[in-house]
């Protein structure tokens, strides 16, 4: 057990956390996630660019899908020296705010961590899925005028059909979306589709596939909600 006092760059107040043993955590291999962040560095861009170089190249699905490995690998590449792991460094510079609290005179230490701060914000607002906080809301009343403003917008009165005539009541308003969606979705002059599949790496193999579909039984239900064995 162990008691840490902690410093924040954003409060002029201090916590202590009491923490117990770490539990041992195994590495395994992280999918690539394209990051919100990286938009902040123009460097993305040219990187970006310079990997598909301006679409040379591209005859066949196997070109584009190697083109999106070696983007995705130059751009973790780059991210790793740049950013490196956000909340690492963020700890790191922590740790020493708590050394030099009492001298930092200029506050330059405290404008790192900062920025670090919003760089992990705009990470973890994309991993959440939450549209509707903005960025740069850390526990500001910017966040609920936000989310109010927001909720007046989502608020559809009347919507114009494929005809261009205008439908305000509810159930004009929902067969004009089921309408739209509908005819989004429906598939039609279906071109290289097995092309297509081809370039998609197989996850679940068929023995996996026939265990997925077939029929639940009364004692996988019981199990499953009761706890049985």
């Amino acid at each position: 057990m162990r008691v840490h006092h902690l410093v924040d760059s954003t409060s002029d107040y201090c916590a202590f956390l009491v923490a117990d043993s770490i539990a041992m955590q195994h590495p395994r291999k992280r999918r690539f996630y394209f990051e919100a962040m990286w938009t902040r560095r123009e460097e993305c861009r040219e990187i970006i660019k310079a990997a598909w170089g301006e679409g040379m190249g591209l005859e066949t699905l196997n070109d584009i899908v190697a083109r999106l490995k070696n983007c995705a690998d130059d751009i973790s590449r780059w991210n790793k020296a740049v950013f490196g792991q956000v909340p690492k460094k963020i700890q790191s510079k922590k740790n020493a705010l708590n050394n030099l609290v009492l001298r930092d005179r200029d506050g330059s230490l405290g404008s790192e961590i900062n920025d670090l701060m919003d760089s992990k914000e705009i990470m973890w607002h994309q991993r959440s899925k939450v549209q509707w906080m903005g960025l740069g809301d850390r526990n500001t009343k910017n966040f609920h005028s936000k989310a109010f403003q927001r909720k007046k917008k989502n608020i559809i009165s009347r919507i114009m059909d494929g005809n261009g005539n205008w439908c305000d009541s509810n159930e004009g308003v929902a067969n004009v979306a089921v309408s739209y969606f509908t005819k989004l979705y429906t598939t039609s002059h279906l071109s290289r589709i097995i092309e297509v599949t081809n370039a998609i790496l197989t996850r679940v193999s068929g023995e996996m596939n026939q265990d997925l579909i077939k029929e639940f039984t009364k004692e996988e239900d019981q199990r499953v909600h009761y706890g049985g064995s």
